[in-house]
């Protein structure tokens, strides 16, 4: 990705919710001005920091503050990435506060955009660490871990990876820990949606970059297990004016669907050719960031509900959803919940109850304890004030969440189902179907 082309970084704190929200906002004009912004950087993150708490006043019942950081994009592309995350911190954060806070400490939020750019994500988790000292962080995605995991494993900050490279599959990282499965189940999950609507040839169109090539082993082999047949895989370049001629490869390749992860203006481009070439004839299975109101906006809702179906992490009906609502509500008044926001939350309330476990805040002890307050076999509890409640009475716990079972295996890796959305004609997502994790792991090869 290029650098946005942004002159400096902007740091605000605002309430929301009856929370105090921290913002870090991101962005450099080129690599030539980096160090003259920094420097303007340092100074204006220095002042935020002390600012005083508007969320906490002198007769409240908190004993203090603990910080966690969302590092995430919150401009490009991927921006729906960082406010779907956003919104479950914030919701979790809701709910912590509404219990007792963090070990009778108020739990603050704070954000830094990464721009979904490994370059300006560095600074932006920098600044986070040095301005808002999060106890841990929820992020960052998948195009920037391989940029920041050595300054998060250096200050000791435990944290919420929210990406599905599969190079973070068998991960003996202690501070890393994956909120979300990996893209390994998602690309089995569209591989037996394909099988399961009788598509038996299928293609590739997928992006240049790393993390939507990274896909095309995982369904591949799933398909194939499956019986199912790839006539062609093109690869898509972003921020071509054209794609006719691989267009035109993949439809005399005749596939019966096509499996796609490409940026919002490739993804404009590329059904618009397809549409002059082939009307359209083949559809789509897309992965998760095509179910972005851009990625959406950007094929216009029409193609889209003709043509696309969306895998994405399921959002269940599970025994934690009235509570996350509950106060997803408070925290945001009249939203619903935005795709993954369901998997920040979950991260959150974990982290939460691990530092509760631990009785600190000291990321190397705490992270110890995650798999304490979140897998078997301790006591079962979807919220969390009952997990405080039988932590206080010295209990191991297993945090069942909003996106599901929360069950950590030895990578620190959770496993969930997936579900199958298509949008309408206004560009509302809806659920078509949902792929069990059962179904996903036999299906795997």
């Amino acid at each position: 990705m290029t650098i946005r082309n942004m002159a400096t970084r902007s740091f605000k704190k605002e309430l929301r919710g009856g929370m105090t929200v921290l913002t870090i906002h991101g962005g450099l004009a080129s690599r030539a001005r980096r160090i003259a912004v920094l420097g303007v950087i340092a100074a204006v993150s220095l002042l935020a920091t002390f600012i005083p708490n508007a969320g906490v006043s002198a007769k409240s019942k908190f004993n203090g503050t603990i910080t966690f950081g969302v590092l995430h994009p919150f401009t490009g592309a991927y921006a729906s990435v960082g406010e779907a995350s956003l919104q479950g911190v914030t919701t979790a954060a809701a709910e912590i506060n509404a219990n007792g806070g963090v070990l009778g400490k108020k739990l603050l939020v704070a954000h830094a955009d990464t721009l979904a750019d490994p370059v300006d994500a560095v600074p932006a988790a920098r600044h986070l660490i040095a301005t808002s000292s999060p106890a841990a962080i929820i992020g960052p995605g998948g195009l920037e871990i391989t940029a920041v995991q050595s300054i998060l494993d250096q200050a000791k900050i435990p944290f919420e990876f929210e990406g599905g490279d599969t190079a973070y599959d068998h991960t003996t990282d202690p501070m890393l820990w994956r909120d979300s499965p990996s893209d390994e189940q998602e690309g089995v999950a569209m591989a037996l949606f394909a099988m399961h609507k009788g598509f038996k040839k299928a293609a590739f169109m997928m992006s240049s970059i790393t993390s939507a090539q990274d896909f095309i082993p995982y369904i591949e082999g799933a398909y194939k297990k499956l019986g199912g047949q790839i006539v062609a895989n093109e690869v898509m370049t972003p921020g071509l004016s054209s794609y006719r001629s691989e267009v035109l490869k993949v439809v005399q390749a005749h596939p019966q669907v096509i499996f796609t992860q490409v940026e919002p203006p490739t993804a404009a481009v590329m059904t618009r050719d397809l549409k002059e070439i082939d009307n359209l004839k083949i559809p789509f299975i897309a992965t998760d960031t095509s179910t972005a109101p851009e990625w959406i906006s950007a094929v216009t809702p029409a193609v889209a509900h003709a043509d696309i179906w969306h895998a994405e992490g399921a959002t269940l009906n599970t025994g934690a959803t009235p509570t996350f609502m509950k106060f997803l509500h408070k925290a945001h008044k009249g939203a619903q919940p935005l795709a993954s926001a369901n998997y920040a939350y979950d991260g959150a309330i974990v982290l939460a109850l691990a530092i509760e476990k631990a009785g600190t805040t000291n990321g190397p002890t705490f992270a110890k304890d995650i798999p304490k307050v979140a897998s078997p076999p301790g006591k079962q509890v979807t919220n969390y004030g009952a997990g405080v409640k039988w932590i206080k009475k010295r209990k191991d716990i297993n945090y069942q969440g909003a996106s599901g079972s929360m069950d950590y295996n030895k990578y620190h890796n959770v496993f969930g189902p997936f579900e199958i959305v298509k949008s309408d004609s206004h560009g509302n997502l809806k659920q078509v179907t949902i792929i069990g994790a059962k179904a996903i792991e036999k299906a795997t090869p």
